[in-house]
């Protein structure tokens, strides 16, 4: 990608991509990105077994955040305090913090100062961070509603590559681009419904196998022991066109009954969080719920029974055949584990094409 250089009224530098037509000439500014990304470390910034976070910030930090259009005395300040930690480099806009730059040793390995990086930036309401040894740069957000905080990522890069990478840091970080923060907070929205819908068919997935087994668990001793249960399976069996001979019957039945289940109450929690009907099952309405009814199969079936109202087809019809859900004697202990899972989440943010992503596990 190309750019263009054009300055404001005050001198300042606005860098744009879109206007430069096709050719090789390389701009002033990408000849620094360039003399940046080559300099060499051993000799001007590395001195032996020491640290030189110091370094890193003053000859290779500070120079990246100017091509990035920022003034050292306008916009950085090196004295801005955290609680009783002082940031490496916080950028200012309108005198309050907006981005906080953490500059660590070209030996220190940038995960393991993740988590209190972005607990700093959290803790003084600041948004952005940028967290670089020299070697390797990285933009977080600070905060995401339950994403972990290594997942938080938005964009990394190294010194080596920044040549190639600058125009999406640019895009997202530069003084101009930072004045709105639009196109980073729709680059941070973005991430965080990709890791959601990761982290969200990971639960599903974990929820319908606990159920799964708690299922196969009762099914096959009832199997053997309850002739009435076993003719309800076989018949059931024999009409979807099954094998009743089939060794893994029972497995089947369970892995289906399984995801029937846990597709209800995904149901049921969406229809909650889009206000189609009163919410018993988010973690708010949980807490409150619970205080009145003793076991989470029972609130369940209060939740299915209120539902079925709107949606009879779905929730009047058994799980499999004759069998229903309160037919089963199912562990309070799953049953609650798989309402405390789906109650943490929002799913009035969820897309369609998370779900589709469960449902292709089937």
């Amino acid at each position: 990608m190309h750019l263009s250089i054009t300055r404001d009224n005050e001198n300042r530098v606005i860098l744009n991509y879109k206007d430069i037509r096709k050719n090789k000439v390389k701009t002033p500014i990408q000849n620094q990105i360039k003399m940046l990304s080559q300099m060499d470390i051993d000799k001007y910034v590395r001195r032996g077994t020491e640290k030189v976070e110091e370094n890193v910030k003053i000859k290779l930090t500070i120079p990246l955040l100017e091509l990035l259009d920022y003034n050292k005395v306008r916009d950085m300040d090196f004295e801005h305090h955290i609680r009783n930690k002082r940031a490496d480099i916080a950028l200012m806009f309108k005198g309050k913090p907006k981005l906080i730059v953490e500059t660590k040793d070209l030996a220190e390995s940038l995960d393991r100062h993740v988590d209190q990086a972005l607990d700093y930036a959290f803790k003084k309401g600041v948004d952005w961070i940028i967290l670089t040894n020299g070697i390797e740069i990285r933009l977080y957000k600070s905060y995401m509603t339950g994403i972990p905080s290594e997942d938080r990522i938005l964009f990394s890069t190294s010194l080596e590559n920044l040549p190639k990478n600058f125009p999406t840091l640019s895009h997202l970080v530069s003084r101009e681009s930072l004045q709105t923060a639009k196109k980073i907070t729709k680059e941070a929205e973005k991430v965080r419904e990709n890791v959601t819908a990761k982290i969200l068919i990971k639960d599903l997935a974990e929820c319908r196998e606990k159920l799964f087994e708690d299922l196969l668990d009762q099914f096959e001793t009832r199997y053997q022991a309850d002739d009435k249960f076993k003719e309800t399976i076989d018949s059931w069996a024999e009409r979807v066109k099954m094998d009743i001979k089939d060794p893994l019957l029972i497995e089947k039945l369970c892995k289906e009954g399984a995801y029937t289940l846990i597709n209800r109450i995904l149901f049921l929690r969406i229809c909650e969080d889009k206000k189609h009907i009163k919410a018993k099952l988010c973690k708010d309405a949980l807490a409150k719920w619970r205080q009145m009814v003793e076991k989470p199969t029972n609130l369940l079936d209060i939740a299915f029974r209120e539902i079925a109202d709107k949606f009879e087809g779905l929730y009047k019809s058994p799980l499999f055949d004759d069998i229903n859900f309160e037919d089963i004697e199912w562990s309070e202990e799953t049953i609650n584990f798989v309402l405390d899972e789906l109650g943490e989440y929002d799913f009035s943010k969820i897309t369609k094409d998370i779900l589709v992503g469960f449902e292709n596990l089937h």
